[in-house]
């Protein structure tokens, strides 16, 4: 063993690994967002898949009417995953907004 890394040998040797799994869900992943944020993914996610709107155009409204950040739920790259859609599912059932679930149950169903 290099002699630089001498100071850190058996620093985590008394660390748990059960105390640092990960068992949250992908919604998770955004709950550190600022709540304007993680509406606004929600909506732009939707307003895409539903070809309401494009990712530039997206992109330009938010760069010209607000704080030019653009955030989205799916990969906008890749297209959304089946995670993605139903976890923008559950966002729209627990907000009552049903058009938009309903909008979205069919793009689950044709994954």
């Amino acid at each position: 063993m290099n002699d630089e890394y001498d100071d850190f040998e058996g620093l985590f040797d008394d660390l748990n690994e059960d105390d640092y799994e990960y068992e949250g869900s992908f919604d998770d992943e955004f709950s550190d967002l600022d709540d304007k944020y993680y509406h606004e993914a929600f909506i732009n996610s939707y307003d895409i898949l539903t070809e309401k709107v494009t990712l530039d155009q997206l992109i330009q409204k938010n760069y010209l009417e607000s704080d030019g950040i653009t955030t989205l739920i799916h990969d906008a790259t890749a297209g959304p995953t089946k995670l993605e859609l139903e976890t923008i599912l559950e966002y729209f059932e627990e907000s009552e907004e049903y058009e938009k679930c309903a909008e979205i149950y069919k793009m689950i169903k044709e994954y």
